[in-house]
């Protein structure tokens, strides 16, 4: 519709589990349970202390959870990291089905060595398509460093109008002692947060004929500098 009001964002995956227990979390569902719980207006006194105020009450939180969209993880992951001068790891999903790749410190310019932390790529259930030129930041939930402290993901911006690619880059601190680290399904994985004003609706599909046809959509035209080459070329082709 000429100047709709309303920005379509399409998630598809082949996979039926995920569609039905792992679909994407949008509004105040993004927050955390203990703070959809937090009492709203206020509540008189307690000790002397006017107690209407709390983080539910701030307007930066609560918008920052209306507007997200959040990724949930889609089965228990564990993963194990070997202690500080060790650079060895290991993990294992409970669907037998999705699978972790490791970057290697090259592309940080070596800042620090693998037996001090490891960056991994999970790679994504989704594909995701939108109709509209919009950016998203991608960035850690809230509160997620509370429950894995030595685990930080790496925050950027995507538009899935240029490319439907959607995983999660995370490094790991490595310790003094071996790391079991336990996502349970659902944990909140990443969230996406819309730069934009107009209103975002979620369309989530079990499509496999979709999901194949965006996966094989990886234009590496280029050896270097792709990505922005083809986002320029798609600029000037009359039919976008």
């Amino acid at each position: 519709m000429l100047f709709s009001k309303t920005i379509d964002l399409h998630f598809y995956t082949k996979h039926k589990f995920v569609y039905d227990f792992a679909k994407p979390k949008t509004g105040q569902s993004t927050a955390p349970e203990w703070f959809r719980k937090l009492p709203t207006g206020s509540r008189g006194l307690e000790d002397g202390v006017t107690s209407r105020s709390n983080l539910r009450s701030c307007p930066a939180f609560s918008d920052y959870h209306k507007k997200a969209i959040q990724l949930p993880l889609w089965s228990d992951l564990i993963l194990q990291l070997a202690p500080k001068g060790d650079d060895s790891y290991s993990w294992e999903f409970s669907d037998g089905l999705s699978s972790i790749r490791t970057h290697p410190n090259t592309l940080l310019g070596n800042y620090r060595p693998d037996t001090e932390f490891k960056h991994l790529l999970i790679q994504g259930p989704w594909f995701v398509e939108c109709d509209k030129p919009v950016d998203f930041i991608m960035c850690q939930p809230s509160w997620q460093n509370f429950e894995f402290p030595t685990m930080c993901t790496s925050q950027g911006v995507l538009n899935f109008y240029k490319q439907p690619t959607l995983n999660t880059q995370m490094y790991i601190k490595r310790t003094d002692e071996t790391q079991d680290i336990f996502m349970k399904h659902g944990t909140p994985l990443l969230d996406l947060i819309p730069l934009t004003e107009k209103k975002i609706k979620v369309h989530v599909h079990f499509d496999k004929e979709k999901h194949e046809e965006l996966a094989s959509y990886t234009p590496q035209v280029k050896f270097t500098g792709g990505y922005n080459y083809t986002r320029a070329a798609l600029k000037k082709c009359p039919h976008k």
